[in-house]
């Protein structure tokens, strides 16, 4: 019996994750184990019920046996928790009651007989190991034989000083009659009980482990205590129990726990069995013996890592069917990161070479301790091959899994077929796989059984297995190849291409019903339908290419169903084969009787049908279409460029592409364009052939940042023919100038073409990317000239008030203006404002600075660069910015206006950051300011200024840039005048009435000469004045029939106004 035992390792409890979630689907949908209709069996608390188990068959029917180490005895009631076996059912009534096993009723006894020794059953742990023997013949279902069960920590304490632990089994007979049980005390001999200095006997702990050799005669008791724990292995004759031999491992070394695990085998050509022991702890890696006789070692297995306990866990089984055994070891302590266990596979290569084969793992789960018990659970899925089920009863936080693994022919398959949790049968489980049974049939479905120990929650479950169904199932074409030239099927008065589909079905497995029911479906043009397109053919009668149904299938009996498929008259491809998939399962519906599971489909079952029809193509007897396609093309851009201008309003580009095929018919013809993705596709056109495409824009983008076009030829492009057709896009929301774009296009075809004829199958143009624009920049002030009120009794110097009275609103506005043709970048604004300051009253004081774009006023960046920034000044000032020395004498002489600049005063230089413009867009900056007046004052004598806020614009550089200038400045003047101005003159009273008077005798003098001269009667003058009379009495008539060549203009008054065109050049 192979078991894995817990005492030896120190359990700490840490939260994991382990991979178990990764499997859970297939907690609930297994192979053939039925999880749903588990028996669960509860035993003692804290008995360790579950601790070791095994299926028996004898006259009676079939049992589950399974050892509580730590139970109390109901036969042995003075004894203190001796440990006892339970004998549980195994029929389908539902019962889960189990019964203690007699195997003695005397308490601790004092033999004085050959040989003595002084009882001590009180924490023996009866149970720790059990093993029926099976029926060489058919050990899945015959008859069983003897039972044995154990108890390694029987002590013999004859001797007050000393207590040997020398172990204690029971055999019992396959009726479990107590009248046949039988002590087998193999390490009793009190002159062995020590040897040379060291315990020889005495802590042998005979029965460890416990094992029917396959020979049929032999008994093997694991006694791990052996020569300081050397360990070793006990061989009793099953003919004869009188007859039996001690095995100590004396090649191995102390504490290597020879005997922990224990099977047999046929690994040579011959009629030989050679045992199996294993020794976990063997150099701390731990080893396995294949041995015969006494300890005659023929082969030994070590393990790899420090502490993985290899060796834990022996199954010797014949996995490929070639009449030699194979070994599974297990591991249950190796780590990738902590305790996931693992088992090694040696296949047998005949001559006594076993081959390393692939290594288990299960799911890998941490702590879960995967190889702590192995069994051969016999032909589970009946294929042929023998199958072993392997426990990690610790993963799952300590709720346990088992794993089934298939044989075949090359051994076994590495991935499991079946995962069984724990918490798919009862939440409450804990330690579910720490011991296993081998599969016996024990409902007689000719499929063998699965019983499952859980010590740590005292259960033990048992798992039915249910009969397999082998569905075969096929699918044939009438025809493999499809001529659309000929019609032969009619519908709705039309006649059509078509072929037939002939399902078929049939079953055969072990204890199987007389008929099960099967669903399947029927898709046709699979490969087509991937590709989200119409359907090329489609059911007769349904219109659709997918039909499902239910059928009812009678053993030995093939099912026929036949389906006419209807070939679509509009396809266009006929280059892809037209594929059918046939998809089958088993209908939940088949059942078996009250009393029996029902089946299940096996899992290798081919439940996929693919068959293919290809169509006859117009491409010689070969039927293969050898194309050869050429592609040029080039870009036409807005106004006649080179080159993209970036913002341009009106930026279409075309894309014009010719398209020439130098080989045979090409169907499927493509073309991908691939663009960037700020670029909106429009529309297609065919310039020429009669060939449309048909466009269809891809939302993926590449991973270059483009955009791809796929553009579908309508139907097969002939040989030697030629399209010309033309791509429009929109670029007008290209932003991005860097490295300008790349358009690219490329054509492939769904028919043949060799790779040396498909360099001129692509063409690639670069298209560089300008920024174009040029602004107006003006400016104004509001009001553009300002009349400021004087200081009233004060005199030269510095103002000593900030008063409203001398405070006036003042608006600088620039205004950018974009004029094209492309959109203006970002902008860099320089501001520079007077600072001029008198007391710390500021003569322009900034209150805000508005950016106004699109009638909107946006949030700014402006920042002062420089608190007393100035350009050409160097005038010393206070710590007030009060000006002391100020030279004005040169507008002091001419008497004019002085200019308040940047020139000749400090400025604050304001920087802010404008965005992009449109074509036909301005922005507006506006400085709002509070203008003092007082603070002209200590600029007396002058009273007339030009105060001159100034603006500067700098387009950063950047590549692809075009610009008449990249900075351009203007200044804003508003002119500043005093209210009023006083003059002291001193002038005699006589003056201004003697000027008047002399003035006055001068005019008259002149007027007299002139008359006495004649100059206010001409004689020419009267003349022309008669003429102009006379001629128009003349030409009134002539006028009149003219009036409509003259433009009346009325004014309001009903005045009439003479028009003129005036061009005005700006």
């Amino acid at each position: 019996m192979t078991k894995f035992k817990c005492d030896f390792f120190r359990l700490k409890w840490i939260f994991v994750i382990t991979l178990w979630l990764l499997f859970s689907a297939e907690i609930n949908n297994g192979f053939n184990l039925d999880v749903e209709h588990a028996d669960v069996f509860h035993g003692p608390r804290d008995s360790y019920f579950g601790f070791s188990i095994t299926l028996h068959r004898n006259q009676q029917g079939a049992w589950l046996l399974t050892g509580a180490p730590k139970a109390e005895s109901i036969h042995q009631q003075h004894l203190h928790k001796p440990g006892a076996v339970f004998v549980c059912p195994t029929t389908s009534t539902g019962s889960t009651t189990c019964e203690q096993l007699k195997l003695d009723t005397r308490n601790n006894l004092f033999w004085t007989s050959w040989p003595r020794f002084f009882d001590e059953k009180d924490n023996q742990w009866l149970g720790v190991s059990i093993d029926s023997q099976a029926n060489n013949l058919n050990p899945s279902e015959g008859i069983s034989g003897k039972i044995v069960i154990c108890a390694h920590l029987w002590k013999d304490r004859k001797y007050k000083e000393h207590i040997s632990a020398n172990g204690l089994c029971y055999e019992i007979d396959s009726n479990l009659n107590f009248d046949s049980v039988t002590q087998l005390r193999p390490l009793i001999d009190s002159r062995k009980q020590s040897k040379d200095g060291m315990h020889y006997y005495a802590f042998g702990q005979a029965g460890s482990a416990v094992h029917f050799a396959k020979d049929g005669t032999t008994l093997m008791l694991g006694a791990v205590g052996l020569l300081n724990w050397t360990g070793g292995v006990v061989e009793y004759d099953v003919t004869d129990y009188t007859k039996y031999m001690v095995d100590p491992a004396e090649r191995s070394d102390n504490n290597s726990y020879v005997g922990y695990s224990l099977s047999s085998g046929r690994f040579y050509i011959g009629t030989t069995i050679y045992k199996v022991a294993g020794a976990p702890r063997y150099n701390n890696h731990g080893k396995v013996y294949i041995y015969e006789g006494d300890f005659h070692v023929r082969m030994e297995l070590q393990g790899d890592q420090i502490g993985e306990y290899f060796g834990a866990s022996v199954c010797a089984i014949d996995l490929n069917n070639d009449g030699l055994d194979d070994l599974l070891v297990g591991a249950p302590l190796y780590s990738d990161f902590e305790d996931e266990g693992r088992v090694k596979v040696f296949i047998n290569k005949q001559n006594g070479v076993l081959s390393e084969g692939v290594i288990l793992k299960g799911s890998g789960a941490i702590r879960g301790r995967f190889g702590t018990s192995i069994a051969a659970a016999g032909d589970l899925n009946r294929d042929g091959y023998q199958d072993v089920a392997i426990g990690a009863p610790y993963e799952d936080n300590g709720r346990g899994a088992i794993y089934i693994y298939h044989g075949r022919f090359d051994g076994i398959h590495a991935e499991y077929s079946q995962r069984v949790a724990a918490r798919s049968i009862d939440d409450t489980l804990r330690t579910f796989g720490f011991a296993l049974s081998r599969g016996l049939d024990v409902d007689d479905n000719q499929y063998t059984d699965l019983a499952i120990g859980c010590y740590k929650s005292n259960n033990a479950v048992l798992l039915k297995t249910r009969p397999v169904v082998n569905l075969h199932g096929s699918l044939l074409l009438s025809t493999t190849e499809l001529d659309l030239v000929f019609s032969t099927c009619h519908l709705n008065n039309h006649t059509y291409s078509c072929l037939t589909l002939t399902v078929q079905f049939k079953y055969d497995g072990l204890s199987l019903p007389q008929t099960i029911n099967i669903q399947y479906s029927l898709k046709a043009d699979t490969l087509k339908h991937l590709d989200k397109v119409k359907y090329r053919g489609y059911f007769s009668g349904t219109g659709s290419a997918h039909v499902s149904a239910h059928a009812m299938i009678v053993k030995d009996i093939p099912y026929v169903q036949k389906y006419t498929i209807i070939i679509n008259p509009d396809i266009k491809d006929i280059i892809t084969p037209l594929q059918f998939e046939l998809e089958y399962s088993l209908d939940s519906k088949t059942k078996q009787s009250a009393h029996t599971l029902p089946p299940i489909l096996n899992i290798y079952t081919q439940t996929l049908q693919i068959k293919q029809a290809i169509f006859a193509h117009d491409c010689g007897e070969d039927n293969i279409c050898l194309t050869d396609l050429q592609l040029r093309g080039n870009i036409d851009l807005p106004l006649g460029n080179s080159y993209i201008i970036l913002g341009y309003p009106h930026g279409i580009i075309t894309l014009n592409l010719e398209l020439n095929n130098k080989g045979e018919t090409s169907y499927l013809t493509e073309i991908t364009i691939s663009y960037p993705k700020l670029m909106q596709y429009i529309q297609v056109e065919t310039l020429y052939g009669d060939i449309k495409l048909m466009c269809i824009p891809n939302a993926r983008i590449n991973e270059n940042d483009s955009m791809p076009l796929i553009c579908e030829l309508t139907k097969p492009m002939h040989a030697h023919s030629k399209i010309i057709f033309a791509v429009k896009f929109d670029i007008s929301k290209i932003e991005n100038t860097k490295g300008g774009l790349n358009v690219e296009a490329i054509v492939k075809s769904g028919s043949v073409e060799y790779a040396n004829t498909t360099r001129d199958n692509a063409f690639k143009q670069h298209l560089p990317i300008y920024v174009e624009a040029d602004v107006i920049f003006t400016g104004v002030s509001h009001p553009e000239q300002l009349v400021y009120k004087n200081l009233k009794n004060s005199s030269t110097g510095c103002a000593k008030t900030s008063s409203s009275e001398y405070t006036y609103p003042l608006i600088h506005t620039f205004d950018i203006m974009n004029t094209g043709p492309g959109r203006l970048p970002h902008i860099d604004l320089d501001i520079l404002v007077p600072n001029i300051t008198c007391n710390k009253v500021a003569l322009l004081e900034i209150t805000n600075i508005e950016i106004i774009y699109k009638s909107n006023s946006l949030e700014h960046n402006c920042r002062i660069v420089e608190n007393k920034f100035t350009r050409g000044y160097d005038k010393p000032m206070d710590s007030n910015g009060t000006i002391y020395d100020i030279k004005f004498s040169t507008a002091l002489e001419q008497k004019g206006t002085y200019s308040l600049d940047c020139t000749n005063a400090p400025c604050v230089h304001y920087s802010c950051q404008l965005g992009q413009i449109a074509v036909g867009e301005s922005a507006l900056i506006m400085l709002h300011s509070n203008l003092h007046t007082s603070v002209l004052h200590s600029m007396q004598p002058l009273q007339y200024f030009d105060l001159m806020t100034e603006m500067s614009i700098t387009l950063p550089y950047q590549p692809g840039l075009i610009m008449s200038r990249h900075t351009q400045s203007k200044q804003v003047t508003t002119h500043l005048y005093p209210q009023s101005t006083s003059y002291e003159t001193h002038l005699s009273w006589w003056i201004i009435p003697a000027s008047a008077g002399i003035g006055l005798m001068i005019l008259i003098i002149i007027n007299i000469i002139l008359w006495k001269s004649g100059f206010f009667k001409r004689k020419d003058k009267e003349d022309l004045q008669k003429l102009m009379s006379s001629y128009r009495i003349e030409n009134t008539e002539s006028l009149l029939d003219h009036e409509n060549n003259i433009d009346i203009l009325e004014g309001e008054d009903g005045d009439t106004l003479s028009s003129r065109s005036t061009t005005t050049l700006i």
